[in-house]
């Protein structure tokens, strides 16, 4: 009663793991959204997710199967870069995500087949 959780089913097809994450239910700050990052990429590096042309990432190291703490940031859009935690290179990028006031986000990163 009174949790929240994200099941995720992460790993290789033939050694599939479902993972329970729970959700931070506490409330956000006014004009804030809180996220936090999944890692379910296996062959993947670790990365950094940075507010794109910021070097500073908002959440770094984050390797397979690892979940970043949750992060508060002002309500908004963003363009976010998902980099190689060793070297910073661009695996991806994501334009004008909106993260809305109030509001609890998990960004998984995964593989699209």
């Amino acid at each position: 009663g009174g949790m929240a959780y994200i099941l995720a089913a992460v790993g290789p097809a033939a050694d599939l793991q479902l993972q329970a994450n729970q959700v931070n239910l506490d409330a956000v700050p006014s004009g804030q959204a809180r996220f936090r990052v999944i890692h379910a990429v296996p062959d993947g590096p670790a990365v950094d997710v940075a507010v794109a042309g910021n070097e500073e990432p908002l959440v770094g190291g984050v390797g397979f199967g690892a979940v970043s703490d949750y992060q508060d940031i002002t309500a908004g859009a963003y363009d976010l870069e998902v980099r190689a935690s060793d070297g910073g290179q661009v695996v991806t990028a994501v334009q004008d995500l909106a993260l809305d006031s109030g509001q609890v986000y998990d960004i998984f990163a995964i593989m699209r087949g």
